[in-house]
């Protein structure tokens, strides 16, 4: 870019430490991160940050990213707070979690996505008590979480359809088959390791 007279501005940046937190290059993204100010004298902006939250979360280094954290001069988000989170749920870090939930709820109390992180972090740590109580503080407080849809097309025709949706005419049809094949791959030695069964909590 310099060599043909086009300087880098702090969407460049964003772009670059981006890369780096995708890439998992922490040192590069390090780089980027301090060069943008000291040799080219743009002012870190709250994305930037959030890029070296992710950045460093990614690979497991929560405490670094909780200290960069402290030393924003502006508040944090959710963006940057839910990089973190992210992070804790990869890492099984329920402790930090916790704490950044206290932030979360203070920006955004009725953000269903948010819950439903924490929820799953608590689920993969085998804290059950921890993750019924945020199912229940949900419930409690009546905030649900979006069902996704999904999209298929046969012959021509768009069918949409939802977890456990049978409101399609032939639904029956679907899951008897859907039972078929599941049989099928038990027999021929299919083995299926669920890590959480959450069968005893209400479907959110």
């Amino acid at each position: 870019m310099q060599v043909v007279g086009i300087w880098p501005d702090e969407i460049t940046f964003t772009g670059l430490l981006s890369a780096c937190s995708h890439g998992g290059l922490v040192d590069m993204g390090n780089f980027y991160f301090n060069t943008m100010r000291s040799v080219y004298g743009i002012v870190h902006q709250i994305q930037h940050y959030a890029c070296m939250i992710d950045i460093l979360g990614r690979v497991g280094h929560l405490e670094e990213a909780v200290r960069l954290i402290g030393e924003m001069p502006m508040r944090p988000d959710t963006v940057t707070w839910g990089a973190l989170l992210g992070a804790c749920r990869i890492h099984g870090n329920v402790a930090i979690g916790k704490q950044i939930l206290k932030q979360l709820l203070e920006l955004e109390p009725n953000c269903a996505g948010l819950y439903v992180l924490l929820s799953n972090l608590f689920s993969e740590a085998q804290r059950w008590e921890d993750m019924k109580n945020i199912r229940r503080l949900m419930n409690d407080w009546g905030i649900l979480k979006c069902q996704a849809i999904s999209f298929i097309e046969i012959e021509g025709h768009v069918y949409e359809f939802m977890v456990d949706d049978k409101q399609h005419e032939v639904s029956d049809s679907i899951y008897s088959m859907i039972g078929q094949l599941t049989d099928h791959l038990k027999s021929v030695g299919y083995f299926c390791n669920i890590f959480v069964e959450l069968s005893d909590i209400q479907e959110i």
